[in-house]
């Protein structure tokens, strides 16, 4: 073959190749097959959003994430519902052509606001609702924190003297929660609480020929009366709704013993009295 025939095939060639390469390389932002796809996730607003670059050819795509898999044949999801909790965590996004790409990231989750807050009686309560397990409530009075508790309720009476106050209650981490779970937002209640009940006063043991008797005066307020008297190393625990309770059968003629006395409306322990008492004729404080 002549020398010039075999270059003018050589360059015929190469031009031939070069208008090729585009048919393979793909056009308008379509990736090729040979390349990986390129995966970005977005967790701002508190969600997990994916975005991928386009396989020629697919028709669906695989996410898989913290375990758990979702078919797609759009090029973006909420893939919120495949993590388990907060975590750090890998994307892997397989095209059904083979293609793959992933991406790693952080999800953050925020705990939920407790609900249902109500006050009677003295205790506080709220739903906790969804919060998982080792989940602590932060109670706060008048922007005072005063406790955090597991329990869905917390007794107040002993914090409060009478007046206005404004309870919250947030959502806490559990301690092994390694930074990606964050505090709820506050649940806030406002509400009113009564003066504290005062305990009786003229209290007095009395003996008389049917026994031995304690009596007091009423006390404004109070719908019954809780008692706890103790003689000869034993405690005993009443309430009262009369004015009176009979010792009898626990205290002895000239026997010394100690009684505690409140006042009680609804669910609501007032203020408590102590006294060491003596039942002989008569022993009034």
């Amino acid at each position: 073959m002549d020398m010039r025939l075999r270059k003018f095939l050589a360059v015929l060639f190469a031009v031939a190749v070069l208008f090729t390469i585009p048919l393979f390389t793909g056009a308008s932002g379509v990736r090729a097959a040979s390349d990986p796809i390129k995966v970005e996730v977005d967790t701002s607003g508190g969600g997990a959003v994916a975005r991928w670059s386009p396989v020629e050819g697919a028709s669906y795509y695989i996410l898989s994430a913290g375990g758990s898999s979702l078919e797609v044949r759009d090029l973006t999801a909420d893939i919120a519902c495949l993590l388990p909790g907060g975590g750090h965590y890998t994307l892997t996004v397989t095209a059904d052509t083979g293609e793959t790409g992933s991406a790693e990231f952080d999800f953050f989750i925020t705990l939920p606001s407790p609900t249902d807050l109500f006050y009677a009686d003295g205790v506080l309560s709220w739903d906790g609702g969804s919060a998982p397990d080792g989940t602590l409530f932060a109670v706060t009075l008048n922007g005072v924190p005063v406790a955090e508790t597991a329990e869905s309720s917390l007794a107040l009476a002993g914090m409060l003297a009478g007046g206005s106050f404004t309870a919250s209650v947030t959502a806490l981490p559990a301690a092994d929660s390694s930074g990606y779970v964050l505090p709820s937002s506050p649940a806030v209640l406002s509400f009113s609480h009564p003066s504290p009940l005062l305990p009786p006063a003229n209290i007095v043991c009395l003996l008389s020929e049917d026994g031995i008797y304690l009596a007091w005066s009423a006390a404004e307020g109070a719908e019954k009366y809780a008692l706890s008297v103790t003689a000869g190393g034993s405690s005993h625990a009443f309430e009262a709704s009369a004015l009176y309770l009979d010792l009898t059968d626990i205290i002895s003629q000239n026997e010394e013993f100690t009684v505690t006395i409140c006042s009680v409306n609804g669910g609501l322990y007032g203020l408590e009295r102590t006294l060491v008492l003596t039942a002989a004729k008569e022993d009034k404080a």
